[in-house]
């Protein structure tokens, strides 16, 4: 697993969601839900590996029943908009067993859920055996030691004193009021026609001042409970997140896998908040394979490649027409062909490297889209058959129990589909690493950005090896025409101007040498050309030799040819010679 996933949802009558329906739909079973008189019955669903409930000490025993404890839930929440349950979903490590899944998960939620109040229902689904997930229900009321539900929130009244408002509950408004702090109540005020808000003792001063209310000026949403203000925190997700990384990485530790995941935000790692699709994953992968950035940058270090090549070739052409008539000179002239050696075989195994590494984004990111697209295709048409069945909802007379059951149950099954469709397409984005944010037009223009780089990698490769072969047959051709003797003397002087060419090589790979895979990557190189040389130095030295050897074997056999023929002949030979 080498992708942090955990995105974090309320469910809530607000949104059309039923806490009851969605436990129904996560564990694949049949809940009546009370409240509305609806059976969610989702028992053919498939996908569920393990499903489990976990209650803390003080919750009622029964509640380990989901449908009870649901129930529950709905019951306690009266308004039409009542956030029901926090929902998180995971991703899951492909690498290790359900049991392993299980175990991570209760360990999760003990810790950073259960121990703190929550009750937790969580169902592992593993479809496609490619994606597995969990779906964690969290209840979002804290309990009291006899198990019952507290507060949400409580009132809030806006006092008064001495120029000054504070808000106090009923309980610390008890001690306040001995403090001198008052209630503030809307009084009407003669040749005002805009009510305002007095305390009594305000109002007594003003001659036909009368109140209007009897209900006290208060904050809008009360005083939320410390605890709920608390698991509804961002520093609350934060910190799920983060255990949720230690366990992940804990666990894939334990097991051998190498891999390691981080929850960190894009700024925690040094990148912009709000990424384009340029600077996203893609680009970072690929700056792992030697290639920089961003798209931009990409395409820049392209053109500078090229712009080298077309350098290094004339220099090549210029060191072959280059005088070499002493010992220095044609030392000077082997090793700068050498460091042109090294710098195509650098070049060569870099692009390589970053033409494969692109292809395998390529290949990501068709799939991403095959996944976005078809995610997208679902939601939509749920969607669309959700607003006919809400249509005939609201058309509905109050007798029509039956249609009113069917059609709700039917909302409530195409509402959850849309959530597992969402949830899916946003696991997606970040098993490949894209920001949550991502269209599908991001994604094709990153596919496009993607083709163009494998197309122009793949042009750079064949030209990077056609002059690398180039400069060893000119290499070769140097060798061809020294003697053993000259051999052994230009040896010794290309060792003294050896590391100088080395570090000239080196210099004109700079941009690249900044990563320490391609510093590994240029020892490579290095290596690499200093097995090749040594194989063709050897190997066209006892040629050259045995060609002179042959000539001189040649040269002799001639003489001795000559010394045989009689002295009379060649006289003969002679007169006819002069005769002519």
């Amino acid at each position: 697993m080498n992708y942090f996933h955990l995105e974090a949802k309320v469910i809530s009558r607000g949104s059309g969601r039923s806490a009851v329906a969605a436990s129904a739909y996560a564990s694949c079973s049949e809940i009546y839900n009370d409240y509305d008189g609806v059976t969610h019955d989702y028992r053919k669903k498939t996908g569920l590996v393990y499903s489990e409930v976990m209650l803390p000490t003080m919750a009622p025993a029964e509640w380990a029943d989901r449908e009870k404890l649901w129930n529950a839930v709905e019951e306690v929440e009266k308004t039409r908009d009542s956030r029901l349950s926090r929902e998180l979903v995971v991703a899951l490590p492909r690498e290790l067993d359900p049991v392993v899944w299980v175990e991570m998960l209760e360990k999760y939620l003990n810790e950073e859920c259960v121990s703190k109040g929550m009750c937790a229902d969580f169902s592992i689904h593993d479809v496609n055996k490619y994606n597995p997930h969990a779906h964690i229900m969290l209840t979002m009321r804290p309990l009291n030691d006899d198990g019952s539900w507290q507060a949400k929130t409580q009132k809030e009244y806006i006092c008064y004193k001495d120029g000054v408002e504070k808000g106090f509950t009923a309980e610390e408004f008890k001690a306040a009021k001995n403090l001198g702090w008052e209630k503030q109540y809307l009084y009407s005020i003669p040749g005002k026609k805009k009510k305002i808000y007095l305390t009594p003792a305000q109002a007594a001063t003003i001659e036909g001042s009368k109140r209007t209310s009897k209900y006290p000026k208060s904050s809008k949403y009360g005083r939320q409970n410390p605890i709920c203000e608390e698991w509804n925190s961002d520093r609350q997700l934060q910190t799920w997140r983060k255990s949720w990384e230690d366990i992940i990485n804990s666990y894939q530790e334990r097991y051998g896998i190498a891999e390691r995941v981080s929850c960190k935000s894009h700024a925690a790692r040094g990148i912009k908040e709000q990424p384009t699709i340029h600077e996203g994953y893609y680009a970072r992968n690929m700056e792992k394979e030697g290639l920089v950035s961003d798209r931009c940058e990409i395409n820049r270090q392209i053109k500078a490649d090229n712009s080298l090549l077309r350098k290094l070739q004339k220099k090549v052409k210029a060191y072959s027409k280059a005088a070499s008539d002493n010992i220095p000179a044609i030392a000077s002239k082997l090793e700068k062909f050498f460091k042109s050696l090294v710098v195509y075989t650098f070049q060569l195994h870099l692009k390589k490297k970053q033409k494969k590494a692109a292809e395998k984004r390529l290949g990501e990111l068709k799939e991403l889209k095959k996944i976005y697209e078809d995610c997208t295709a679902k939601i939509s048409s749920r969607a669309e058959e959700r607003k006919e069945f809400n249509g005939k909802l609201k058309n509905l007379k109050p007798y029509q129990k039956i249609q009113f059951i069917k059609y709700t149950s039917q909302v409530a099954l195409l509402t959850e589909e849309i959530e597992e469709f969402k949830s899916e397409r946003s696991a997606a984005l970040s098993r490949y690493g894209m920001p949550v944010e991502t269209r599908i037009t991001d994604i094709r223009r990153e596919i496009k950005d993607a083709e163009g780089i494998v197309e122009k990698l793949g042009g750079q490769i064949p030209e990077i090896k056609k002059s690398k072969e180039d400069t060893l047959g000119k290499y070769k051709a140097e060798i061809h025409a020294l003697s053993s003797d000259m051999f052994a003397q230009i040896s010794e002087e290309r060792t003294k101007i050896h590391d100088e060419h080395v570090n000239e090589a080196r210099q004109i790979l700079s941009d690249s040498l900044k990563k320490s895979s391609d510093k590994d990557l240029f020892a490579k190189a290095i290596k690499e050309v200093d097995a090749t040389l040594s194989e063709i130095e050897p190997s066209v030295m006892p040629e050259t030799e045995n060609k002179k050897k042959s000539l001189l074997a040649d040269l002799r056999a001639d003489k001795e040819v000559a010394a045989r023929i009689p002295r009379k002949v060649k006289e003969k030979d002679k007169d006819k010679g002069m005769s002519l």
